[in-house]
């Protein structure tokens, strides 16, 4: 005959994790709460972005379009 012995709280499962106490849980000072990121931050950094990727985009495109839009004479030549 045995007897099951049901774990009390506090024990089995997670006794290895040291309990939180008052020394060991995050202040104010050294938990920094992140600011939340101001819409005009975004919107400027959008519209760099967006400028960035037409003047690198544009020329290419633009080369694209010539070699393909190019007279058959001038398509054999092209490499």
């Amino acid at each position: 005959m045995s007897t099951k012995v049901e774990p009390t709280i506090g024990e089995g499962v997670g006794t290895d994790v040291p309990p939180v106490t008052a020394t060991s849980a995050p202040t104010k000072t050294a938990a920094k709460v992140a600011k939340p990121e101001s819409g005009l931050k975004s919107f400027l950094s959008g519209g760099v972005g967006g400028v960035c990727v037409v003047l690198v985009g544009h020329p290419l495109d633009l080369i694209k379009v010539r070699l393909q839009t190019a007279a058959p004479s001038m398509q054999a030549s092209t490499f």
